[in-house]
Parts: C-alpha cells; sequence; structure tokens
C-alpha cells in the first residue's frame, strides 16, 4: 500500500534475490515520495507548508522545490486547469451530498484563497511565502506520477527492461514489451462494470493514467464523485466522464487526465497540439449502466 492505494510490481530479471533488491528499493523511494507529498501524514513538509500563516518562508527542500517548479509549468501548460492550489475549492466540494451544492459566496471564498498569485518563489533561496492564509497545496493528483516517473529512471539505472507497475490500475508504467508480445495491452474497465474493457492501449515504454468521476456503487450503479473541480471557476464536474492517457511520462499523464474534463474543445486542440506522443481516450458514462453513451477522443 503506497500513495493511497495499492502498488502492484512485476518485474522480469533472471536473478531473482537482485529483482527483490530492486523491489525494495522502489519501495523505499515511493514511500519517501509519499512522505514528502502527503496532505495527511503528520508532520509532512506539505502538511508543514498548509498549516503555516501569512508571511511564513517555507524552505521545501530540493527535491519538492522541483516539484513545486514542475507543477507551475503543467499549470502554464493547461491554462489553469491543473492547479495545486486549489485544495480550499476541492476541500469545499469533497464528500458533499450531491443535492448539496455550496454557495456562491463560499465559492468565491475559497477561489480568493487558491492559485499561484498567492504564492511568492524565491528562485535564489529556493524558498516559498504565503501571501494569504489558508491557501493550500495538494499533491494527489500527480503523486502517482511522478512515483511512476521516478520509478522508471530506477529500473532503468537497474537494467531492468521489462516491468509492469500498476497504482490502484488507474495510473500503470509499462517497461518494455510484455514478455509474451509486442506491447503490453493495458485496458481501461468500465467504473461501474469492470468485466466490461472501454478501451485498450497498446503500450511499449509508456504509461497510461485514468481519471474518472464515477466510482462503482453495485453491479449495476455507480456513484458520481465531485474530487475534480475547475481552479479557475471553483466548479466541480458533476456529469459521468472518464479520461485515460498514454504517454511517456506519467507526471503529464496525470495532469492531461484531469484537465481533460475540465478544458473546452478549443483549449483541448491547443494542447494537444502543443504536447506530442501522447494517445487520449474520453468515454461519457451514465450513473444508470444501461443509458451509456461513449464518446472518444484519440
Amino acid at each position: 500500500m503506497a500513495m493511497g492505494t495499492r502498488c502492484d510490481v512485476v518485474l522480469f530479471h533472471h536473478d531473482l534475490d537482485f529483482a527483490e533488491r530492486v523491489l525494495q528499493t522502489l519501495r523505499k523511494e515511493v514511500l519517501l515520495l509519499e512522505s514528502l507529498l502527503s496532505c495527511f501524514q503528520e508532520g509532512s513538509p506539505v502538511a508543514k507548508f498548509n498549516s503555516m500563516k501569512k508571511g511564513e518562508l517555507f524552505s521545501p527542500g530540493e527535491t519538492l522545490w522541483e516539484i513545486f517548479q514542475q507543477c507551475i509549468t503543467y499549470y502554464k501548460i493547461t491554462q489553469g486547469a491543473f492547479d495545486i492550489t486549489s485544495l480550499p475549492l476541492i476541500t469545499l466540494w469533497k464528500d458533499r451530498p450531491l443535492d448539496d451544492l455550496p454557495d456562491h459566496r463560499h465559492i468565491q471564498e475559497a477561489l480568493a484563497i487558491s492559485g499561484f498569485e498567492n504564492l511568492q518563489f524565491n528562485h535564489e533561496m529556493k524558498e516559498i511565502r504565503k501571501l494569504t492564509d489558508n491557501i493550500g497545496v495538494d499533491f494527489g493528483a500527480i503523486g502517482k506520477g511522478i512515483a511512476l516517473d521516478n520509478i522508471n529512471k530506477l529500473l532503468k539505472q537497474q537494467k531492468i527492461e521489462t516491468a509492469f507497475i500498476s497504482f490502484g490500475e488507474s495510473s500503470v508504467l509499462a517497461l518494455g514489451k510484455h514478455p509474451k508480445g509486442d506491447y503490453w495491452p493495458v485496458g481501461i474497465l468500465h467504473p461501474c462494470k469492470p468485466e466490461v474493457i472501454l478501451h485498450v492501449f497498446e503500450v511499449v515504454d509508456g504509461c497510461v493514467t485514468t481519471s474518472a468521476t464515477l466510482v462503482q456503487k453495485g453491479y449495476r450503479k455507480a456513484r458520481s464523485k465531485r474530487h475534480i473541480v475547475d481552479p479557475r471557476s471553483g466548479q466541480a464536474i458533476d456529469s459521468g466522464m472518464l479520461v485515460s492517457v498514454k504517454s511517456e511520462s506519467a507526471a503529464l499523464g496525470e495532469v492531461l487526465s484531469t484537465s481533460w474534463m475540465i478544458l473546452n474543445d478549443g483549449e483541448r486542440a491547443i494542447l494537444k497540439n502543443n504536447i506530442k506522443e501522447i494517445e487520449i481516450f474520453m468515454a461519457e458514462i451514465a450513473e444508470d449502466i444501461e443509458d451509456n453513451n461513449f464518446s472518444t477522443d484519440l
């Protein structure tokens, strides 16, 4: 268990003892990253940052500083659709009953304390200053992707050429080719009927990441989750959607799979034109499985 889900690791190597040592190295790397990025682990750097007051300086250390900079880049290329500073908005919407909508005033208040403009970055000292109280960051939408990219580097350093790593089946690294084929077939399952495969990606040395607004609730029903929020408008995505992305970088895939639900068609076209070597599958899914209507963007 890591990054809030189950992690499955399959390594192919002729030396079992060596593979076991590599596995333990991967485990330590993932747990270390989780301890760095988690909002929920007491004493973690992110938890400390989120509890700080306006004007206080935060020294994140080299690794976390670079992750902050990476997220700023993703914020810019997604035209603000991916924003780790939207924690106040996510908190406002998360776990509310579907008939309980936050009022406009509360949304505006959350928007006012979100956004990178409320953080000041000192690039020389690698420090961050909060310019407003209650602003917080959440790396949940990218953490597993960063972990997979780090795992990918470690495996290549150890000369592991064939591996399959999965975080809860929503974030997958497929290294090399399947031992019995020309690629790894990575299936995208229906969120409320898992015996139905919506799409299969053919993956060689790549990643597949998936985001959805529905979770399984019984055999023929799904439950909406309003955990994906447009940081520009403050509104949650409340329609049934699933987006899967095949890409070289798992972190990029995580960013795109959530941002794709937020962006309009014109913004998607600009983003896809600027990013090469990606394949995107999108499905519109009704909560009642009999009413499903799939649409894809490949």
